[in-house]
């Protein structure tokens, strides 16, 4: 209980941000794992069906969607839950739609099947409105520059609200 409501709230964004970052990471690992290793190799780890397995392998984006993910369309839209995993893995591909992730709080959609399971633990009983976040963006107008005279890389770019420019960065430089 913080009686200053500006901190209140801030504590309250901070630690929905925590738990939408720490669900991002679990779903980030698990993309990794599809990429990395066999069919029945991430079967043995992740308890995922085969068939679903194989289906998230042939997926060409890096971070691969699974059933009952809630999606948006791009950079604007309504949010939905997926009925076919190609279909939309080929518009999230084509920057069409992206996977979204909770924020989360009351009166919130949430993602089911699947993808539920690896939400849930992430569904904190918060006392503040809930939203979904984009758990991928595209950046745009992406310009970049070195100047060799100054041992300088420059870069721009813009990214939708709500994205961090530091994390992108730290992305790249992986």
């Amino acid at each position: 209980k913080e009686k200053r409501k500006n901190l209140h709230q801030m504590y309250i964004n901070s630690y929905q941000s925590y738990l939408f970052n720490a669900w991002l990471s679990k779903r980030i690992e698990i993309s990794k794992l599809v990429s990395a290793f066999e069919p029945k190799e991430i079967y043995e780890r992740l308890n995922l069906p085969l068939d679903l397995v194989k289906e998230m392998k042939k997926q060409e984006h890096p971070f691969k969607i699974i059933p009952g993910e809630l999606m948006s369309h791009y950079p604007f839209g309504k949010i939905f839950t997926i009925e076919e995993l190609e279909t939309e893995s080929a518009k999230f591909s084509l920057r069409d739609r992206v996977p979204t992730g909770l924020l989360a709080g009351k009166r919130v959609k949430n993602s089911v099947d699947v993808a539920y399971s690896y939400e849930e633990q992430f569904n904190k009983n918060i006392p503040e409105d809930g939203a979904r976040r984009f758990a991928w963006i595209f950046p745009d107008n992406i310009e970049s520059e070195y100047k060799e005279d100054k041992n300088w890389f420059e870069l721009q770019f813009t990214l939708p609200k709500g994205s961090y420019a530091t994390e992108l960065i730290s992305e790249l430089i992986h």
